[in-house]
């Protein structure tokens, strides 16, 4: 009986009450999954000519992040292949070289069901951003044999992240709010794509693959947007500042480090 071992990269999480500071140094968690008929071949075929970067398909006049990534050229391409009914998950990168296509292969056991989430990032003088995001799901691994794919097959969209509080207005990339100076603290709700983990339940944040630095909490992802509440607190002042910036975890897609969403939140708050 052969064993795999598949290993995952999460931040930590300290929480205060009900808000979650998503902050904290990389550590790692390990899963194993018994293996008895041996191994199979998931290929990804990587055409770098099929991405296309620039204007965003979530369009709102409450857009945050109007500086356009479409400067940028995807550097690399990670995959994630996740067993839900064995709580197993396989992992596997590319990086962008001279070539047109890279080939991304798991070796992976059987099963009737798995999903395949890909993203595909910016990394370059020392800015990681998230670009690209890709789901196939469902897709059945037979013993015995190969299964090939393409970006074609997969369901790609644009990363991005829009405001969802109807009480805010955007004025030069700043997220514009007024609340009474008689609270203590105030939140402040967006959402950001997350095709990967869309269901109502809540998803520790250990888990989660779409996560956000600032300080708040996540609320769920019904329906491909994950909504995160941006803690606003009261200072005492006037008005205050306060920043936040969605990312996608990179160690879930075997990558190196995390990947920006958009451009930072800026938050200013007018307390009357």
């Amino acid at each position: 009986m052969k064993k795999i071992f598949m290993v995952l990269s999460l931040l930590t999480m300290v929480a205060c009450k009900d808000v979650v500071y998503l902050t904290g140094p990389t550590i790692t968690k390990t899963d194993t999954l018994v293996v008895t008929n041996g191994l199979q071949n998931v290929n990804l075929t990587v055409n770098w000519s099929k991405f296309t970067t620039g204007g965003s398909k979530l369009m709102s006049n409450l857009m945050a992040n109007a500086v356009s990534d479409s400067g940028l050229v995807i550097t690399h391409v990670g995959a994630r292949l996740v067993y839900p009914k064995n709580n197993a998950v396989f992992t596997q990168s590319v990086v962008k070289d001279t070539g047109s296509t890279k080939l991304i292969t798991l070796q992976v056991p059987s099963t009737d069901t798995a999903h395949l989430y890909i993203v595909a990032v910016h990394e370059s003088g020392g800015v990681r951003k998230a670009l690209k995001m890709g789901v196939k799901r469902n897709i059945s691994i037979p013993t015995n044999g190969t299964i090939n794919l393409t970006l074609d097959s997969l369901t790609l969209i644009d990363t991005d992240w829009v405001v969802g509080d109807t009480t805010a207005t955007v004025n030069s990339d700043t997220i514009r709010v007024s609340r009474s100076n008689t609270l203590t603290q105030s939140y402040v709700r967006v959402h950001t794509t997350d095709p990967y983990q869309v269901g109502n339940g809540f998803i520790a944040y250990s888990s989660r693959i779409v996560k956000f630095f600032g300080s708040g909490n996540e609320m769920g992802n019904p329906s491909g947007l994950r909504r995160f509440d941006i803690l606003v607190p009261n200072r005492g002042t006037s008005t205050s500042i306060e920043t936040f910036w969605p990312y996608i975890d990179g160690g879930m897609f075997n990558l190196n480090g995390d990947y920006l969403i958009g451009k930072q939140g800026v938050i200013k708050t007018t307390w009357q």
